[in-house]
């Protein structure tokens, strides 16, 4: 029970991330379908967490996030597949402690943390993570998300004619300043962003290249190469995490 506790928590304040790094951790393991007597089996906690992300978060309007976590589950779950076939694994339900179906579990557990008020990461905030992962490919820190300045030089030449023209500061204007003024201000991402733009990116830029040189003649070579570039993503999304803490001081 606490286990799935832990798994709800989790999903709903880091969304996909925290499938990502669950499914790496567990995937090469022998038996994914058994639950232990402290454990639900780890095919469960798999489809519990990829449920509760279609319930809150994950669609169409995040197609990269969905798609890559698609992609992991089914991945995830052809290695079952794998182990049932090869090892003997078998899906044997959510516990050895109580046999009571794990969607009735998980909806209580639910109903406690919508009492408690625990929020949950948003389909806004994935596509906020989505924006960052394609500034993370770029070598970008991700702290934070400036807004699109969409015709922002018409607008202040505009705002400066009206302006010159001794016209009053009437609603018109203000609108005009405002919307400047919010091109210009970057919002802080959030811990969940920085964390889920730097899974995404993973996913979508890194893994293929490292599947193809896996592939390729000069495997041996680029062992180095790869550590090179994971440790460069990480010190990025470092100095977005510290970055972020610090731009919230001055809001």
């Amino acid at each position: 029970m606490e286990e799935l506790i832990s798994d709800a928590v989790a999903t709903r304040l880091l969304g996909p991330a925290y499938l990502f790094s669950f499914v790496s951790f567990t995937i090469l393991q022998s038996s994914l379908g058994r639950p232990s007597v402290t454990h639900p089996s780890e095919l469960s906690r798999v489809r519990v967490a990829f449920n509760e992300l279609k319930r809150t978060c994950l669609s169409d309007t995040v197609p990269i996030a969905t798609g890559i976590t698609t992609k992991i589950v089914q991945l995830f779950e052809e290695k079952f597949s794998f182990n049932a076939k090869y090892l003997g694994d078998k899906h044997l339900g959510p516990s050895k402690i109580h046999n009571r179906p794990i969607d009735d579990v998980v909806g209580l557990i639910g109903q406690e943390l919508e009492g408690l008020k625990i929020g949950k990461i948003s389909n806004e905030s994935l596509v906020r993570a989505e924006a960052l992962a394609t500034a993370l490919a770029k070598g970008q820190p991700v702290s934070a998300l400036r807004k699109e300045r969409t015709d922002l030089q018409s607008k202040v030449e505009g705002l400066r004619r009206d302006l010159d023209a001794g016209k009053t500061v009437d609603a018109d204007i203000r609108k005009t300043f405002f919307e400047i003024r919010d091109c210009m201000v970057e919002k802080p991402s959030t811990c969940a962003e920085i964390i889920n733009a730097g899974y995404i990116y993973r996913y979508q830029h890194v893994l293929p290249h490292i599947l193809d040189c896996l592939a390729g003649p000069t495997v041996a070579e680029y062992g180095s190469e790869h550590k090179k570039t994971i440790n460069q993503i990480d010190r990025l999304l470092k100095v977005s995490l510290q970055g972020m803490e610090i731009h919230k001081l001055f809001l």
